[in-house]
């Protein structure tokens, strides 16, 4: 799906990401996590573990950011994620942070215990307004023995 919806192919150096919510949970038994990437690429990542307080990042297929895939296409804009529940522990909430390098969004945690954030993600050109957004949520839980 993309923001042109209706299966539309976006056009070379227009914005797409899916309008709804990407959800990453990770359970373990003593450690999970849960994170979101946003790639210099234009690609977009979503991961869990149940293993590691570091997901295991897959690429969410068709869910790119930027139409044009290639490294380097991030270099002139930026992203945000505004929390409206929850921590992240891995990246910075609420301030926009330059593209030039993949940003990850995580929570994780050691059991006993769980850590989770749900917030907005958005894309915009540097100093722009917001070109693409989408809702996220995080959650990752350590069952213990």
């Amino acid at each position: 799906m993309s923001i042109l919806g209706g299966g539309a192919v976006a056009a070379a150096g227009t914005h797409r990401l899916t309008l709804g919510t990407y959800v990453a949970n990770g359970t373990g038994v003593t450690t999970a996590s849960a994170g979101i990437k946003v790639l210099n690429n234009g690609q977009l990542h979503t991961g869990d573990s149940s293993v590691s307080t570091t997901p295991a990042y897959a690429d969410v297929g068709g869910d790119e950011w930027h139409a044009d895939e290639a490294v380097g296409v991030g270099d002139d804009y930026e992203v945000r994620l505004t929390l409206s529940s929850g921590a992240l522990d891995v990246g910075i909430a609420g301030a926009w942070l330059a593209l030039t390098s993949d940003r990850a969004f995580e929570v994780n945690v050691t059991a006993p215990g769980s850590s989770s954030a749900v917030g907005t993600l958005e894309i915009r050109r540097a100093g722009g307004n917001v070109l693409v957004s989408g809702s996220v949520t995080l959650g990752a839980q350590g069952i213990g023995t």
